[in-house]
C-alpha cells in the first residue's frame, strides 16, 4: 500500500505523518509523485521540442545558446531559458570537451648527453662530460693524497 493509496482511503493520516513512519522526507515523496505523473504538453511546445531535438542531431555541438539562436532563425520566439529546461529535460546538453594538455614524454638527462653535448661548440676547448668529470676529479684525488 502506499502512500498516496492510504490518503486516498482514509483521511485521518497525513501524508507528513504517512512519510515520517514509513522513514522517507516529503520532500522526495512530492518530487516522485510529480515524476510519476504525465505532463501532457501544448502543441506550440511539441513543435519547439521538435525543431530542438533536429537542431541537436544536425549541431551535436551545439549548447542551449547556439540552439536558442538557431530557433530565432527559424521562426520561433522564445527565451533561453525555456530551451535551458527542454533541453535538460530531455537530457540534450552538450558536454563540454575535456582539456587534456599535450605534454612530452622525453629523457633531458638523455637528450644532452647523445645529442646536445656532441654539437656544443665548445666542446673542442676542453669540454668533459660529466662521467669523465667525476673519473678524472677521482683520479686527481687518488694522486693529492
Amino acid at each position: 500500500m502506499t502512500i498516496q493509496d492510504m490518503h486516498k482511503e482514509t483521511n485521518q493520516i497525513s501524508i507528513s505523518k504517512a512519510c515520517s513512519v514509513l522513514g522517507v522526507c516529503r520532500s522526495g515523496y512530492n518530487k516522485w509523485i510529480r515524476q510519476n505523473q504525465t505532463h501532457y504538453s501544448d502543441p506550440e511546445e511539441m513543435k519547439l521540442k521538435n525543431e530542438i531535438h533536429s537542431i541537436a542531431i544536425d549541431f551535436p555541438r551545439y549548447g542551449y545558446r547556439r540552439i536558442t539562436i538557431e530557433l530565432h532563425r527559424r521562426g520561433f520566439e522564445t527565451n533561453h531559458k525555456v530551451v535551458y529546461e527542454l533541453m535538460k529535460r530531455d537530457n540534450l546538453l552538450c558536454i563540454k570537451k575535456q582539456f587534456v594538455p599535450k605534454t612530452t614524454d622525453s629523457n633531458i638527462k638523455k637528450f644532452l648527453e647523445i645529442v646536445y653535448n656532441k654539437k656544443r661548440v665548445h666542446s673542442s676547448i676542453g669540454y668533459v662530460t660529466p662521467e669523465e668529470f667525476e673519473m678524472f676529479k677521482e683520479v686527481l684525488s687518488s694522486n693529492v693524497s
